[in-house]
């Protein structure tokens, strides 16, 4: 786990089964509609909050939770015990043309956040940490989890096609 200056947790993994998953989370945030209601700091498209509810997510999702688990709870870096379940609250897709962005922005009060790289093509901006400046590339497969009040921002792409799952904790 890295402490950035911050001194708030990021740690970053990559999916042992990205090949299976990827194309079925990719069509799954091309083919459902753009959220209305997306706040108003994300310019790309985005799928509403509750990707959760679809079977597809579920293997994801426990995936997620036994990083999180293990890197954050008991027995983990910070050797904190959850005080209470670690469940998934929000998880959202956002596909990026040239152009698009995200504006600087925290997750709280949510306890932790993650950005998954469903579709991440040569020149995608990185994820950037706001108080110390800290860049994470953007790999296909990669997963990045960090304490949800933790801003951060993604510069305008300059290319096509980037592709992430977002969720909350």
């Amino acid at each position: 786990m890295k402490l950035l200056g911050e001194r708030l947790g990021v740690v970053e993994h990559f999916c042992p089964f990205a090949e299976q998953v990827n194309p079925i989370l990719y069509s799954m945030i091309l083919d459902l509609p753009n959220d209305p209601d997306h706040p108003d700091n994300v310019s790309g498209k985005m799928t509403t909050r509750d990707l959760f509810k679809y079977e597809e997510m579920n293997g994801f999702i426990a995936w997620i939770t036994d990083i999180l688990t293990n890197e954050f709870g008991k027995g983990g870096a910070t050797h904190w015990s959850f005080p209470y379940d670690m469940r998934c609250r929000e998880l959202w897709g956002v596909h990026y043309k040239k152009g698009d962005y995200i504006t600087d922005h925290s997750h709280s009060p949510f306890l932790y956040a993650f950005s998954y790289y469903v579709k991440a093509p040569k020149g995608s901006p990185p994820l950037i940490f706001s108080t110390s400046g800290h860049r994470i590339k953007a790999e296909t497969g990669k997963l990045v989890l960090f304490e949800g009040r933790l801003a951060h921002r993604v510069p305008k792409s300059k290319v096509n096609d980037r592709c992430i799952i977002g969720g909350c904790y």
